[in-house]
């Protein structure tokens, strides 16, 4: 019985993991990137001025 407790154990372990590396992760990435996106724009736009050639 206890075996059984273990395998059904590791393999939530390993379903939160790849929930974690392969959907959480990525939008965690793709939203900072944005984020960060947004301030140089608004930065570049209303407070030091477009970068000139």
């Amino acid at each position: 019985m206890d075996s059984l407790n273990h395998s059904s154990e590791s393999t939530s372990e390993i379903g939160k993991l790849l929930l974690l590396l392969f959907v959480i992760l990525p939008l965690g990435m793709a939203v900072s990137v944005g984020i960060y996106g947004f301030i140089v724009w608004f930065l570049q736009m209303f407070v030091i001025g477009l970068p000139s050639v």
